[in-house]
């Protein structure tokens, strides 16, 4: 075990030595302070816009277990039951001293929602950005975009409890694959944990490195395997590709430092973009750009996704952004279906 060989404090023990410096007791108010002043439904960057830069710094980070080794553990559900049990206790509340306010209060933290690399989504696309519903085989079933079925914490419980009755045999693995549950997790422990809302797929996975690069297969003809469904009117030549890279260039020295570095020449580079290049191009450069050389038909479509995500990078939603966020993607997804 790593603790034997590296001491490490325990989770609660870490947090309470937070509050015994009034300074850095006064910072960990920032949650109670944001709490107490979103009362209508805002969602709000709970870091106060640069904060969450200071929290991702190394002296800030406190890390619960070390994976040893290049290889993920065998085991998931002993690997992570230690954290697990701790997480379990501080739900509860343990006694702790705040030295800025000089009280005593009841410290309880809990895991609001899990992510990871989400290496598999690779293995997806545009259409399943994520696991495709348990029926997708049925072709004949159609569902409303702007209604569409959810994966419902309560479903998730149900399959575990099929799994977990059935001994290890074919017929538990012919289950397992039908239900996407392979057994139960240990994060149900904790009882903030729900499966699927607390393990969503960020903005970087979903849009930046998922949306974007499959919408530019579409304009430079190489979406599909059988080249002569590529010939649409969408698809964009070398020739245009070409022009809309040299524009990428030449504007370079005259954008303003506050937006960033300009993304790289995106028909020499767009294999090798990061997601920060990918964010660049759909908000800033891709409406401009494409203005003169994609039909007006198709612009119109982008730009209904483009503006969906200029809100969704907005540190401050109200209840109108997101009525228009939903309302913008559905938009979209209408238009690429067409």
């Amino acid at each position: 075990m790593l603790k034997d060989i590296i001491p490490i404090k325990p989770i609660w023990d870490r947090l309470v030595i937070q509050y015994q410096d009034s300074a850095r007791a006064k910072q960990l108010r920032y949650h109670s302070e944001y709490i107490s002043r979103n009362i209508d439904g805002t969602i709000d960057d709970v870091f106060d816009d640069a904060q969450y830069k200071i929290c991702y710094k190394k002296e800030n980070l406190l890390i619960t277990s070390i994976i040893p080794g290049p290889k993920a553990p065998k085991d998931f559900n002993s690997f992570m039951k230690p954290v697990v049990d701790e997480l379990c206790l501080l739900e509860g509340g343990i006694d702790c001293y705040d030295s800025f306010t000089n009280k005593k209060f009841s410290l309880k933290a809990t895991m609001l929602s899990w992510s990871s690399n989400t290496s598999g989504i690779y293995n997806n696309h545009i259409y399943y950005p994520i696991t495709p519903p348990s029926d997708v085989n049925n072709t004949n079933k159609t569902y409303d975009p702007s209604n569409l079925p959810r994966r419902m914490y309560s479903d998730y419980v149900t399959r575990i409890g099929q799994i977990v009755t059935i001994e290890p045999s074919r017929t538990c693995e012919l289950l397992a694959s039908n239900l996407g549950v392979v057994g139960r997790s240990v994060l149900l422990d904790i009882r903030s944990t729900q499966f699927s809302a607390c393990f969503l797929v960020d903005i970087m996975h979903l849009f930046y490195e998922n949306v974007m690069p499959y919408m530019l297969r579409h304009w430079m003809g190489s979406f599909f395997k059988d080249s002569t469904l590529n010939n649409q009117p969408y698809t964009l030549s070398n020739k245009q590709w070409s022009e809309i890279g040299a524009n990428m260039n030449a504007i370079k020295k005259s954008i303003l430092t506050e937006f960033g570095q300009p993304p790289r020449n995106i028909f020499h580079h767009y294999s090798r973009y990061k997601a920060k290049e990918w964010a660049s191009w759909i908000t800033l450069y891709s409406l401009p750009l494409l203005k003169d050389q994609l039909p007006s038909v198709y612009l119109k479509g982008w730009s209904f996704f483009v503006k969906a995500v200029q809100l969704c990078q907005k540190q401050k939603l109200s209840l109108h952004d997101q009525n228009e966020i939903r309302s913008l993607l559905l938009q979209f997804y209408n238009h690429y279906e067409r």
